[in-house]
């Protein structure tokens, strides 16, 4: 992540600006937001460099007079850097902030097409919208000085409630990655006695025969966004479909009455998220934003299901049902099975936590004298928390999942730190190293966290827990001695690396061990340059998490959809496809 300084209303007009709803009083939102839908289509699908923006400003003002061009171009100059063409006015962000604001104070009236000086309004109301959203933490670096420990985490107090909504819209979902995600939970759930009523009560609430034909109509759906509307030449925006695949869409299309009178579907954007689709008239819909469709492969099927499948009534709340899935589904499924495969080599030793046994890590792994401790945390960071813009409740909610719980029970860092301080007692039973001729005081030590949520892999956290691991760390053993050579510094990894990967780590195109070692040198080395440097995106990425570092090892490619790729991948998550019937009706 970077900051970049984006002009305002006040920067380019000069004055007060005047409010919205009186700006664009005549222009019906379903423009509006078709407009914003288009960019957002193009800011999400393509590159998001100066061409693509300069693209974007062009469509924006093609028909704006020389006069207000010339205005904006002056006013523009000063915030284009030096050897670059333009700058990052168009911001996810920021336009998904304006389409929301349009949902709240929707204009439902008819026009054949925006005249120029409507365009132009609308271009100052996109200004008035940053300026709103960008006053809101304007004073973030500013506030009450800091005492000794929050020095100590100086950069979290004064980043995380900025960056924390940003973030959102920098990471891009993996839709076929939801999709498999989800084709698993279905498995899981018909084949299991206690569940498999609920997949028939939920299959036929959608109207499908099995859920392979569900899951298969949302990937033509992310088909859609991989072409592009020739005439306008962007990606495509919006939805044209068949009246028998209309009730589909429109159980994913916005219900203005309810967003504009719930609060909170207000917060987060979470009434977009949910119903990512505003339908404009019979068989049309716009996508406002393509990620939050694609989040409803996964993420939103569970929350779809357990409101409509009757399984409520066996799990009280979301969180025991999500609870359940993350234990049974994501960490015994999909984990497991995906590092199984990733890391079976030859002389390795690979154990999972049986539940059974105290003290075992979700995943040991053992290659010579490295030792690799996996913790696997499958959670979300609520929406409540990302809405807050508060460094408290941020740190709150990384501490219970990372450090310790509500109830005092180790998470995390400190599950990690229990294992270090065992292994340095003697070797697990089931892998006595010091057999194999491995001495204690030759074994390095990997402690890894794995999670599920990108919000993770916000900057700082990283550093945050790592702090407190040294400093927990520190304090047990200059009491006790140290046997282990060598205990590295902890590393959060996204689960989808290894989705992404696996073939290339079991095939040995990438070095494990490698890649961890490349990442702390990066960052040391971002540390020392941004001591030097008065640059503030030097300062932020030296706290970049392992995802956001772009690592440079061998075939640095994502394994994409390449033959044999996603047949790998359900043979190794053990499902086989059943196509019967999985024709969709877009």
């Amino acid at each position: 992540m970077e900051l970049v300084a984006i002009p305002s209303y006040a920067d380019v007009f000069g004055e007060e600006p005047p409010e919205i709803k009186d700006l664009i009083a005549d222009v019906p939102s379903k423009a509006v937001i078709a407009l914003l839908s288009a960019i957002n289509a193009e800011l999400f699908l393509e590159d998001r460099d100066e061409d693509t923006q300069l693209k974007l400003f062009r469509f924006v003002t093609k028909r704006f007079t020389e006069k207000q061009k010339n205005q904006i171009f002056k006013s523009f100059y000063p915030f284009v850097k030096e050897g670059k063409k333009f700058f990052p006015l168009f911001n996810l962000a920021y336009t998904t902030t304006f389409i929301e604001y349009e949902l709240l104070n929707f204009r439902n009236f008819h026009i054949e097409d925006t005249n120029p000086e409507q365009e132009f309004r609308v271009f100052k109301s996109y200004l008035i919208i940053i300026q709103k959203v960008n006053d809101e933490s304007k004073n973030i670096f500013n506030g009450k000085p800091l005492d000794n420990e929050e020095k100590e985490q100086f950069f979290q107090i004064k980043t995380w409630p900025f960056f924390i909504k940003q973030f959102d819209f920098s990471y891009k979902v993996e839709p076929i990655f939801q999709a498999i995600k989800s084709l698993v939970t279905f498995d899981h759930l018909y084949r299991n006695e206690d569940t498999q009523i609920y997949v028939k009560s939920f299959l036929s609430k959608v109207g499908k025969n099995n859920f392979w034909q569900y899951v298969f109509d949302f990937i033509e759906l992310v088909k859609i966004s991989f072409d592009s509307n020739i005439e306008l030449n962007f990606r495509n925006f919006s939805i044209i479909a068949k009246s028998e695949f209309e009730p589909f869409l429109d159980f994913l299309s916005i219900d203005l009455l309810e967003f504009q009178n719930d609060k909170k579907l207000q917060i987060d954007f979470l009434g977009i998220r949910k119903k990512p689709l505003l339908k404009i008239d019979k068989s049309t819909y716009l996508v406002m934003y393509w990620n939050f469709l694609y989040n409803q492969v996964n993420l939103g099927m569970l929350f779809d299901f357990y409101a409509r499948s009757g399984i409520n009534s066996k799990f009280k709340s979301f969180p025991d049902f999500k609870n359940y899935t993350a234990t049974a589904i994501s960490e015994d499924l999909l984990f497991k099975n995906i590092i199984r495969k990733s890391f079976s080599k030859k002389g390795s030793k690979l154990i999972f936590d049986n539940k059974i046994s105290d003290g075992l890590p979700d995943c040991y792994y053992r290659q010579g004298k490295y030792i690799y401790l996996f913790e696997f945390k499958d959670c979300l960071m609520p929406a409540d928390v990302i809405h807050s813009s508060d460094y408290k409740k941020i740190k709150a909610d990384i501490d219970s999942k990372f450090i310790s719980n509500n109830s005092g029970k180790n998470k995390g860092i400190r599950q990690l730190l229990q294992q270090v301080k065992e292994l340095n007692i003697k070797p697990y039973k089931s892998d006595d190293f010091i057999e194999e001729g491995i001495k204690k005081r030759n074994i390095v030590v990997y402690p890894i966290l794995v999670y599920t949520h990108f919000m993770y892999s916000m900057p700082g956290i990283n550093n945050y827990l790592n702090k407190h691991f040294r400093k927990e760390f520190e304090s047990y053993f200059s009491e006790n001695k140290l046997e282990l050579a060598q205990v590295r510094d902890i590393t959060m990894i996204d689960f989808e690396f290894f989705y992404r990967n696996f073939l290339n780590l079991a095939e040995n195109r990438i070095k494990f061990k490698d890649l961890l070692d490349e990442y702390h040198k990066r960052i040391n080395r971002q540390e020392k340059k941004a001591s030097k440097s008065a640059d503030i995106n030097e300062f932020i990425n030296s706290f970049s998490s392992f995802d956001e570092i772009k690592l440079d090892y061998k075939n640095n490619i994502s394994q994409g959809y390449s033959k044999g790729y996603i047949g790998s991948l359900l043979e190794v998550l053990q499902i086989s496809p059943n196509i019967n019937n999985s024709e969709s009706n877009i």
